[in-house]
């Protein structure tokens, strides 16, 4: 017999709550953009294209989008990477590096946006973070 708890919220350890549903695929979107697999124009914007310019960083609206998504996933799960096995510590690990490299480091991020086989990965390896982070979080 199934019971269904409604005092609860659904948030919490092995669950994906509202607020991750909704952020996910604005993180997706980001990643897909930032990978060079998508390239995705909202109201006349380009999420490829440089939101702002300052001390010699560029980032690209798709990299503030996904970081926006990534830091209210962490916010509203508050992760302990602690308490995680190795794996899943390696997996956000590997996306917070590619997140960031792929953004700020120019080799990363043509050896990323030049093949889409290796586009595709790092898009997984980003959508595997994001998953250890709203469902294990």
């Amino acid at each position: 017999m199934s019971v269904i708890n409604l005092s609860s919220n659904g948030a919490g350890y092995g669950r994906i709550d509202t607020e991750d549903a909704i952020l996910a695929p604005a993180f997706l979107i980001g990643s897909l953009v930032m990978s060079g697999i998508a390239t995705i124009e909202v109201f006349g914007f380009n999420l490829a294209d440089t939101a702002y310019s300052a001390a010699g960083l560029d980032p690209s609206w798709a990299f503030i989008i996904s970081v926006l998504a990534l830091a209210g996933a962490w916010v509203t799960n508050e992760p302990d990477l602690s308490k995680m096995d190795d794996e899943y510590t390696y997996i956000v690990a590997g996306m917070s590096g590619i997140l960031v490299a792929n953004e700020f480091w120019a080799y990363a991020h043509d050896l990323i946006t030049t093949s889409d086989a290796i586009g595709l990965v790092v898009v997984v390896i980003m959508a595997a973070g994001f998953y250890v982070v709203s469902y294990l979080g």
